[in-house]
């Protein structure tokens, strides 16, 4: 019965990859079949989505198609299921819509432009997302660790604030305010002043 099942599966979403109308409709397909588990269904799906990638070149479906595909990406690297082809078309489309992103942005009226926003805050939150998922796969492929620790410039070592504290701990040398540079009485043991020399 389960075989019965994922082999229904697999075949519907191969005929949803088929007959697909825009770009979206099959990335968001891929990142289904990989929550679903269905693997069997990824070459039909993956072809489907090459094929649209490289007609359509209207940004706005670029960047509708990429969020989803990002997540793929991501979701695959957790998951361990392989998704370099879906890593290649996900870079692909980030490319081509920051190449068509400054024509796509001429004479939009205002409902135009904050579409346009909307879609250009979802690529951005998708390309850092994307690189995320790069960076996860090489610290995974290398076992390399990746530690990020805060940068100050306040810091100092014990030795460091001891010198600080023994030097602000110093007698402040004699202020020459007496005449012929002699110290003043305020410096000098007992507060008197010291006699003049001799004439």
């Amino acid at each position: 019965m389960g075989t019965t099942v994922l082999s229904a599966a697999t075949a519907k979403a191969e005929t949803e990859a088929r007959s697909a109308k825009g770009l979206a409709e099959v990335t968001e397909l891929a990142e289904r079949c990989l929550l679903a588990g269905l693997s069997g269904a990824l070459p039909v799906v993956m072809r489907s989505l090459a094929d649209r990638a490289a007609l359509d070149a209207d940004v706005g479906h670029l960047a509708q198609a990429l969020p989803a595909l990002v997540r793929s990406v991501r979701y695959g690297d957790v998951r361990g299921t392989d998704t370099a082809a879906l890593g290649e078309v996900a870079v692909g489309l980030a490319e081509r819509i920051l190449v068509g992103l400054p024509p796509a942005c001429v004479g939009l009226d205002a409902d135009g432009a904050a579409e346009m926003r909307r879609h250009m805050e979802a690529v951005h939150r998708a390309i850092a997302l994307l690189s995320e998922a790069e960076t996860a796969g090489t610290e995974t492929g290398t076992g390399a660790e990746t530690v990020t620790r805060p940068h100050t410039q306040t810091d100092m070592s014990t030795t460091d604030m001891s010198t600080a504290e023994t030097r602000s701990a110093a007698p402040a040398p004699p202020t020459a305010c007496g005449p012929a540079g002699r110290p003043c009485c305020a410096a000098s043991p007992g507060g008197t002043a010291p006699p003049p020399p001799p004439a």
